[in-house]
């Protein structure tokens, strides 16, 4: 460019730069999920040419840690020095996935059925997987009512979680499911031998069962035999030693949910050792193969001694 003045003259150089051009629109997933919470900076794309709105035109630059809202809107550019491009629309959907809450007797078990466990935040669109307490998996099939009631677990401890829209809850307490179960002896009664009119030690049975347990003794004249009752309703009984030989004892436990039979324990009854009472008998000497004399004060549990009473051997 020439520029003329008073018969001076004077040139200058003008460079004309190319225009910019728009970037490219970004072109994001039109949807996006997350599992319970994000924000801005979970969002896609990213870089350091990528800015987010929360507005089509205008509105406000977001941070990288704006918190997202469900079903809300997002607008995302692209730059390019100064310059902008249209923004894209995203539209976030927030998965709520919380950890699973139990209510474990939700349905009482009772003698035949055991209780059922009920998710107390139960959500129709999840999926729930159960294991037992120790993490081995349940091979039962398993229903969740649309209340929450779980049907098909057996009597024991489990964890559940819970899956949706690729989101994974956290693992649930450990819950139990219970059973009411019929009375079940732990420690039966024990056999021993007494000698005749000595005051045995006392049967007992340790058991446990639904309710108030009462118990009932027999005493039968064999291990399978039905025996007689004896005894009043009491965890222990004190057998008789009155009759030499053997008794066969058993109590049976009754509770809310039914009936059990111990172990029969075998009582015997022997008869008391003969005692012999030498009375100023002198010191003697005897040969081996020979015999003793019996005196006529020595007594046999109370009665004269002969010598078919006495059977002395000297090694």
């Amino acid at each position: 460019m020439t520029n003329t003045q008073n018969n001076c003259t004077a040139e200058a150089t003008i460079t004309i730069a190319d225009a910019l051009p728009v970037p490219a629109t970004p072109t994001p997933t039109a949807t996006q999920s997350f599992c319970n919470s994000a924000t801005v900076a979970d969002l896609a794309p990213q870089g350091t040419d990528i800015k987010w709105y929360d507005a089509a035109t205008g509105g406000s630059l977001l941070t990288s840690t704006t918190a997202l809202v469900h079903n809300n809107k997002y607008y995302v550019a692209r730059t390019l020095g100064s310059c902008e491009s249209p923004r894209a629309e995203v539209t976030v959907k927030m998965i709520s996935l919380a950890q699973p809450t139990l209510a474990a007797t939700a349905v009482a078990p009772t003698c035949t059925v055991e209780g059922k466990a009920k998710i107390t935040n139960y959500d129709s669109n999840a999926t729930y997987t159960f294991t037992k307490a120790d993490g081995t998996a349940v091979t039962e099939t398993i229903t969740i009512a649309a209340d929450g009631i779980i049907t098909g677990l057996v009597a024991g401890s489990y964890k559940v979680k819970a899956e949706k829209g690729g989101c994974v809850s956290d693992v649930s307490d450990s819950f139990v499911i219970k059973s009411k179960q019929a009375a079940t002896t732990t420690t039966n009664p024990v056999g021993a031998t007494y000698v005749k009119g000595a005051i045995a030690t006392p049967l007992t049975v340790t058991a446990t069962g639904e309710g108030t347990l009462s118990y009932q003794w027999f005493e039968a004249s064999s291990a399978m035999a039905t025996g007689v009752v004896v005894g009043n309703n009491s965890a222990s009984y004190t057998p008789s030693t009155a009759t030499l030989g053997s008794k066969f004892y058993y109590v049976e436990v009754t509770g809310t949910c039914g009936t059990v039979k111990s172990a029969a324990a075998e009582i015997k009854v022997t008869a008391v050792p003969p005692t012999i009472v030498a009375n100023d008998d002198p010191d003697t000497s005897v040969a081996k193969g020979g015999t003793v004399d019996i005196l006529s004060n020595d007594r046999l549990n109370g009665n004269p001694v002969t010598p078919t009473d006495v059977n002395i051997t000297i090694p």
